[in-house]
């Protein structure tokens, strides 16, 4: 479960998550730290479940929110009185978060500075958040999101994970609160993400019959349940008068026992009435009734005044929150329970409040706001009534009501409060209204013993598939469920025409005409455009006759998997002659690609308008990352993509560990050893690489550079540099199966690509999560994804990030780490393996997979 909040007081969480453990489910709750300024992560366990308190990341963002600049922010005062030291923000944040309130003040521009801030504080605060504890997530079948803040922690760990997502509405989040007031327009915008939300999400729970109407009226879940706020029942032999006197309210209070007693407890919120009921303790016959506000809020400091006015002759009391396990027990020591809320939102009118119910379970009769929903529960329920009816603007109304419960003749307000109670106990309960969330949970979660169905699944290949590591582990993985798995490559001199990949899984390459040498890398200016633009034009008449060959090769399967933007038109041809959905899996961005980005921009328009139109035609997209899936989202116009990164599978090496790379090249044992692993390409930050051995403290260290590609030579000739010693070795790519045992021999494996694309930016490559499931620290460009990855990781640095277009900074990176000592080197390694483990396993990418599979062709698999 996801909660933007700190999990301490929110009672429908904590019930729900109770309750589930009480089913026989395994419950994590994560929330965020009281303080968002916090940079410590809390756990706690309480009723058999575990809250995590996961902090808001970045310096910039819990600066931002301390300084008020987002929801959910603990304000000073209430700080204070929960023994918060907060961290001031800087003075810069404080004048900028004050200059926009300022500027939300003024006339024409306030209203869209109003508008800003709201969608700046959902970025910079509920999608940051979400994004980290989406991280901290361990494995799970079900996601469920409370209330709007929740669902991008809980849509962003399904991608990473798969399983089924709950989007519980405890309000309308756009119609509540200080959200309400902003602007249409930037309101708008979060509504198509709640609307997203909602039609991801495989059931949607809500509070009462009002809200989950409203829900469907402007969106279409496929589920609802609904789930009133109520408490448990009361115990049978409970009385009113017994539950009365084991109240410590009046004495917390200092209010006689003889005293008529109204109580608000909750939210000191705008638009929940407290000062109507403070206003309404002066109306006439009411002059010897306490009122006691139980709870916080924005509206204490105001209440406070009001207590110490004379003109309420000291019978107003603010008493602070109590746990929510305590509230029955403190509530049933009024006469009335008071909840004047006001109709200034749709929210509020739909609106049937925790206290409500509470109320009732304590014997209390209420005074409520004459609302649909709570006039449902109050005089339409058997046995009614349970209270009175108000106009909660007009508080002679609201008096109206407590002096008519205050003047009933005891025999009848004993008769009313056991009705509360019988209430309570046969239809207002926990008990009776979590059943549904029960019955949710067990068809949610996977059943025991289920076995998915036998399928058909083509992948094809834009290449020879003899490194394509994601495709063979997808075709492998599959084949090992039962399913038939083909994959379809391009032919190359001295590959095989048949490749066995494993029991049930089968490679064949076919014939796509004759290879396009790529364009010589020195080629400048109009030449290079001219050679680059013919380079392209015979790849495309390639993947027409890869096509044609695909159709013999291909058997009619139930779904067609793209491996890339080249491999399209090949998997829609035999898609539609098989008449089975395909997925796009699209691991960059096609049209800023090393080639095509080079290309002049009206050449690359044609391809990205392809692109985006296939896409669309897709039944699914994938990616292997969070910030493509945004990027590619925004670009093709879909929905965004599913995620299924590029993990390793759970990795054990041999006993004792092979030492390949320093047997390979003779060296003794304990020589620092540098590693690259992969395409010798242009953009990859290889020469840098090499430069940075000049660094001063690597002299003793080796560079491995192990892989093979079109600057190969211009490597070789940079490693014979007489100023290197010799420490710098190009090795040839060596078999996937054994890859991980020379990436383990390794001290730091690099990985400095240069930031001249957006593709470059963007990536998540194959050799990052290698190096992780082989225990080996990464050294690594500072781009946002890999910096997330490798600097915010939960348990601590898997590494460091650089710059890498400056020999000097990898070269100070490397050294950061060969430089720790052998306990810090040895801890490192092993948290990178717990990170591969709990973060990074293949196992929850194939879920992902699976789940979109499933998704697609409507079908177990």
């Amino acid at each position: 479960m996801f909660v933007l909040n700190d999990v301490r007081r929110d009672a429908r969480v904590l019930r729900e998550a109770a309750t589930l453990v009480s089913a026989g489910h395994e419950v994590t709750v994560i929330g965020r730290p009281t303080d968002t300024a916090s940079i410590v992560e809390e756990r706690e366990t309480r009723d058999g479940f575990e809250i995590r308190r996961v902090p808001v990341p970045g310096r910039f963002r819990r600066s931002l929110l301390a300084a008020g600049g987002g929801r959910g922010t603990v304000g000073s005062a209430r700080a204070e009185r929960l023994g918060i030291r907060r961290r001031g923000p800087s003075t810069v944040i404080r004048a900028a978060v004050g200059g926009a309130r300022l500027v939300a003040g003024l006339p024409l521009i306030g209203g869209f500075a109003r508008g800003l801030d709201l969608l700046v504080r959902w970025r910079l605060g509920t999608v940051a958040w979400g994004e980290a504890a989406a991280l901290a997530a361990p494995a799970a079948d079900i996601w469920h999101g409370h209330d709007l803040t929740g669902m991008p922690a809980a849509m962003a760990a399904r991608r990473r994970h798969g399983g089924r997502l709950v989007f519980d509405a405890h309000e309308l989040f756009l119609d509540a609160g200080d959200t309400a007031t902003r602007p249409g327009w930037a309101r708008a915008l979060l509504r198509r993400i709640e609307r997203r939300a909602i039609a991801e999400a495989d059931a949607v729970v809500t509070v009462n019959d009002g809200l989950a109407a409203e829900l469907r009226r402007f969106a279409r879940p496929r589920r609802m349940v609904v789930v009133h706020n109520a408490p448990p029942a009361p115990p049978a032999s409970a009385t009113a008068g017994s539950l009365r006197k084991a109240s410590p309210l009046r004495a917390a209070a200092g209010v006689p026992a003889d005293a008529p007693l109204a109580l608000y407890h909750g939210s000191f919120a705008p638009g929940r009435g407290v000062e109507v009921l403070a206003a309404a303790i002066r109306e006439p016959g009411l002059e010897t009734v306490h009122a006691i506000f139980l709870g916080a809020g924005s509206g204490q400091t105001a209440l406070e005044a009001a207590a110490a006015d004379p003109v309420h002759g000291g019978r107003i009391h603010v008493l602070p929150p109590v746990d929510p396990s305590e509230v029955g027990a403190w509530v049933a020591g009024a006469d009335v329970g008071v909840m004047p809320i006001a109709p200034t939102t749709r929210n509020h009118r739909l609106s049937t409040p925790n206290k409500l119910f509470e109320c009732l379970a304590a014997g209390v009769p209420v005074v409520a706001s004459d609302f649909p929903g709570i006039r449902e529960i109050v005089a339409g329920t058997p046995p009614a009534p349970l209270g009175i009816l108000v106009d909660p603007s007009d508080v002679a109304d609201v008096a109206r009501g407590i002096r008519e419960l205050l003047v009933m003749e005891p025999e009848a307000v004993a008769a009313l409060r056991r009705r509360c109670l019988a209430a309570a106990r046969d239809r207002w309960s926990w008990e009776r209204e979590s059943a549904g969330l029960v019955a949710l949970y067990a068809d949610l979660a996977p059943k025991a013993g289920t076995t998915p169905e036998a399928q058909r699944v083509t992948f094809v290949l834009p290449s020879s598939g003899e490194f394509d590591s994601r495709a063979r582990r997808m075709a492998t993985s599959l084949a090992e469920r039962g399913h038939d798995v083909l994959v379809i490559a391009r032919q190359e001199p001295g590959l095989p025409e048949v490749e066995p990949l494993a029991p049930g899984a089968i490679l064949r390459r076919v014939d796509a005409g004759a290879a396009v040498p790529a364009t010589p890398a020195d080629a400048r200016g109009p030449g290079r455009v001219v050679r680059e633009t013919l380079r392209i034009a015979r790849t495309a008449l390639r993947t027409r006759v890869q096509a044609a060959a695909a159709r013999d090769a291909d058997r009619p399967a139930g779904l067609y998997h793209a491996m890339g933007f080249l491999a399209l038109p090949v998997a829609i041809d035999l898609a539609r002659r098989a008449r089975a959905p395909f997925v796009y899996d699209a691991r960059d961005l096609y049209a800023e690609g090393n080639n095509v980005a080079r290309l002049p921009r009206p050449l690359r328009a044609v391809f990205a308008r392809r692109e985006r139109s296939w896409a669309r035609r897709a039944a699914a997209v994938l990616t292997v990352n969070e910030g493509l899936a945004g990027e590619l989202a925004r670009r093709l116009g879909i929905d965004r993509p599913a995620v299924v990164l590029n993990a390793q599978a759970a990795w054990t090496p041999p006993d004792p560990p092979p030492d390949r790379l320093r047997d390979e090249l003779v060296l003794p044992p304990m020589t620092p050893l540098i590693l690259y692993h992969g395409g010798f390409m242009r953009d990859r930050g290889l020469p840098e690489l090499v430069a940075a051995m000049r660094t001063p403290g690597l002299e003793a260290a080796h560079l491995v550079l192990l892989g093979d590609g079109p600057i190969a030579a211009e490597l070789a000739h940079l490693a014979d540099a007489p100023d290197l010693g010799d420490r710098v070795h190009l090795l040839p790519p060596v078999p996937p199966s054994e890859l991980l045992e020379w990436v383990a021999s390794a001290d730091v494996g690099v990985m400095p690509n240069q930031p001249r694309t957006i593709n470059e930016r963007l990536s998540t490559p194959n050799k990052l999560f290698e190096c992780l499931a082989a225990g080996t620290p990464v050294v690594s460009s500072d781009f946002p994804e890999r910096r997330r990855i490798i600097l915010e990781d939960p348990d601590g640095p898997l590494g460091a990030v650089c710059d890498p277009t400056r020999p000097e900074a990898i070269g100070a990176a490397v050294r950061s780490i060969l430089e720790l000592d052998p306990t810090a080197r040895a801890d490192l390694r092993a948290r990178c393996r717990r990170a591969a483990a709990a973060r990074y396993d293949w196992d929850a990418q194939l879920q992902v997979l699976l789940r979109v599979y499933g998704r697609v062709t409507g079908r177990s698999w």
